[in-house]
């Protein structure tokens, strides 16, 4: 008993001295960004990025430092981060600044209706709260089907518990087509300018500008696919794409 504690104690010291030091570099680097150190500052937001911390002020500070010093594509990147984690007015000034300095910026061609009803419906909530609706209507439905069996005069139409199944089943289905997405389709930004070909032998390249926002399409043989804003498929090299 008392190792359990002793070792829960020291985990907890272990995560209070990690966040501690976290909270510390956070503040040397926005000094350094005060300082207009804005190399260095970044170098340090980018550390506790890939450390794990995450926090919108991390992200928009660094899309800060990284619009300084004119890398236009990780400062879309980390504004867009941003804004996952808090749908923030500076947030999204900053980005729109970010984006007006885009040199060759694709413009999104708009899905048919059908399309785009489609994609609200399973982005209607995350893949979490779909399997918790899937799991909660599951139970209900298999608890109201115990109680009518232990008590026959339970008053519960049989519309209610169909329609708890089919909840059920259509917000699995939904959780699924979500994760799908997330998993192999999801977006990302070009962060270095690179090289675009429709296919690995075509000779009509063209250049992507940094900043510019494309959807994963899977791993190719020299690079990874990709569908630009404009529908236009084609190869990029993978060290180009950072991941939203």
């Amino acid at each position: 008993m008392y190792k359990i504690i002793y070792i829960t104690f020291f985990l907890f010291l272990l995560a209070f001295e990690s966040k501690a030091e976290s909270n510390m570099m956070f503040e040397k680097a926005n000094q350094l960004y005060h300082n207009k150190l804005y190399d260095s500052a970044s170098a340090l937001y980018t550390q506790l990025i890939n450390d794990g911390y995450e926090t919108p002020d991390l992200y928009y500070n660094a899309g800060n430092s990284f619009y300084r010093t004119e890398k236009i594509g990780l400062a879309v990147w980390c504004y867009k981060k941003a804004l996952q984690l808090e749908n923030n007015l500076n947030i999204q000034d900053n980005l729109a600044l970010a984006q007006n300095k885009i040199k060759e910026p694709i413009y999104t061609q708009k899905d048919i209706f059908f399309i785009r009803w489609w994609k609200g419906l399973y982005n209607f909530f995350s893949v979490n709260v779909w399997a918790f609706i899937s799991l909660f209507s599951f139970l209900i439905a298999m608890i109201i089907l115990f109680l009518k069996k232990l008590k026959s005069e339970l008053s519960i139409s049989k519309k209610v518990n169909i329609s708890l199944f089919s909840l059920s089943i259509v917000s699995l289905f939904f959780m699924l087509v979500k994760y799908y997405n997330e998993a192999y389709h999801y977006h990302g930004i070009i962060i270095n300018q690179t090289t675009f070909r429709k296919t690995y032998f075509d000779k009509n390249s063209m250049i992507l500008s940094e900043g510019v926002e494309v959807e994963y399409n899977g791993i190719g043989k020299v690079g990874i696919n990709v569908i630009l804003p404009n529908g236009q498929e084609g190869i990029i090299s993978a060290n180009d794409f950072k991941k939203l």
